[in-house]
């Protein structure tokens, strides 16, 4: 008797009409003998405004499908591609003028999604696959900007997920993660009223789980390939904290405030991500809001990291009693060039450690800081280092006053903080410093810069756009607020944050 193999296809539409000014439509095409199978599947809910166009075609081995769409207003769409070994979800929400081009390729064994998103308003995309044990996810989150998109995934022997990404916003936040069964590397970036915004970033996994790219602001380096490259090798996190302003008309005009920037890269064992979103979930489920927690002292609010990588972040502090962080000073040729005096700059950095240290029981810096030409900037080498360094280049004229990276270990945790190891503060050549007090528009104090930098080094975040809070233009009584003159105490938010994470 002849043996035949018969490929069975299958393909369902259903379309609903919702209210009016919105039209619902699920398509569903699947191809297979029960041994090799495949299937790709839609579902939309799009404005009467919109323009879909969708064309599938088959040669007995692969779905492929294409498709445009052009619209306004609120539309939403959701693809999938399966197969026996894999299965893949792409998501796009918009409120706002959107353009989309997607191309996919089902196969039993292998598959392969390209597409662009083009928009302004509101946009969300997510682009996630799944292959075993191993997971990949690109996702970008707009609010009121504009944003040009370029993803790819592609499951088979190797699963990978890609994204290039521009955009500007209110709110903007764009993640890359991948996890495998022995690890997790996550990367993710919170923009605050940012311009200039500028990712190409590229998760995989293959028994190992790794990220790779890049990530800028206002053409500054927030995140770039030789750290993520190190990161990648070791149980180790990296917090980058960084505000922009623009100059102001003249040197008696003071600046203005542009945006902020927060991004993160953490890579940890397996076991530790499971744990760490098991708490991130329960925490979710409690409704405390996003990645930070609010702390409330009368009318003032105090913000610092949850550890909830299910939203995305990692709290981290100094874990042990007393860490007595010791501080140093590089003085190579770019600080020379400032024509500031070292005693006195050592002092300012100093005071700005006390003011901390004076909110808490805890000895948590040394009492010096140490001048040193031999230490190194922004290299995780143990040692927490203040520098000067050139910070750009510039968009518009918009720089930062300055910056700071943290390290911390992701081996364990001790009442859900991971362990700071370093954190190096950096201060833009840029702009002239003093260490009189005077801050206007293109000359900064070192210690009112320090003492927000050094909020940062204890794992505080800063207090932009938190939802829970009280307009942040009202709180610029916070040391962790944007304030380029600020007066040299902490709010009684900072104090509470701080309390919560070492105690009073």
């Amino acid at each position: 008797m002849e043996n035949i193999s018969r490929k069975i296809i299958v393909i369902s539409i259903l379309s609903i009409l919702v209210t009016t000014p919105t039209f619902a439509m699920g398509i569903s095409i699947s191809l297979g003998d029960g041994r090799d199978d495949m299937a790709i599947s839609d579902t939309y809910r799009l404005s009467t405004d919109t323009a879909l166009k969708a064309k599938s075609t088959f040669d007995g081995h692969y779905i492929y499908q294409d498709r445009q769409l052009y619209g306004d207003d609120d539309n939403t769409l959701v693809h999938y591609v399966e197969g026996n070994g894999y299965n893949s979800k792409n998501v796009i929400e918009s409120s706002g003028p959107l353009r989309v081009s997607t191309s996919s390729a089902a196969g039993s064994q292998s598959a392969s999604i390209s597409q662009t998103v083009m928009g302004t308003g509101n946009i969300f995309a997510e682009l996630q696959g799944t292959q075993g044990s191993d997971f990949v996810d690109q996702k970008t989150n707009m609010i009121d900007g504009s944003l040009s998109l370029s993803q790819s995934l592609a499951a088979g022997s190797l699963l990978s997920a890609s994204q290039g990404t521009e955009m500007s916003g209110i709110s903007c936040y764009l993640e890359s993660s991948s996890l495998s069964s022995s690890n997790a590397m996550l990367i993710n970036g919170f923009f605050y009223k940012v311009e200039d915004i500028k990712a190409d970033l590229t998760a995989a996994s293959q028994g190992k789980a790794w990220t790779m790219g890049e990530i800028s602001a206002y053409g500054d380096n927030c995140l770039d390939e030789d750290t993520l490259g190190s990161l990648g090798s070791k149980s180790m996190g990296l917090s980058f904290d960084s505000s922009y302003v623009k100059d102001g008309e003249d040197a008696k005009t003071a600046p203005i405030f542009k945006g902020a920037v927060q991004t993160n890269a953490v890579n940890m064992d397996r076991d530790v991500f499971d744990s760490t979103t098991k708490t991130g979930q329960a925490q979710s489920s409690t409704e405390l809001e996003s990645q930070t927690y609010g702390g409330q002292v009368g009318n003032f609010w105090g913000w610092l990291p949850l550890g909830n990588i299910y939203d995305g972040t990692t709290a981290c502090r100094w874990n042990q009693a007393n860490p007595t962080i010791q501080l140093y000073l590089l003085t190579d040729a770019n600080y020379y060039a400032e024509g500031l005096n070292t005693n006195s700059v050592c002092t300012a950095i100093q005071t700005a450690a006390n003011i901390w240290d004076a909110a808490t029981y805890q000895k948590l810096f040394a009492s010096t800081v140490i001048a040193s030409s031999s230490v190194s900037r922004d290299v995780q080498d143990w040692k927490s280092v203040h520098s000067w360094e050139y910070i750009g280049p510039n968009s518009n004229g918009v720089f930062s006053p300055g910056h700071s990276h943290t390290w911390y270990t992701t081996s364990s945790q001790k009442d859900g903080f991971f362990q700071i190891i370093e954190s190096d503060v950096d201060y833009n050549t840029y702009y002239s410093w003093n260490t009189n007090g005077n801050s206007d528009g293109i000359n900064y104090d070192v210690e009112t810069i320090a003492v927000h930098e050094l909020g940062h080094t204890l794992g505080l975040a800063d207090l932009y756009n938190k939802k829970n809070a009280p307009l942040y233009k009202a709180q610029d009584q916070q040391i962790m607020n944007y304030q380029y003159n600020h007066p040299l105490w902490l709010g009684n938010g900072d104090r509470q944050a701080i309390w919560n994470m070492y105690g009073r």
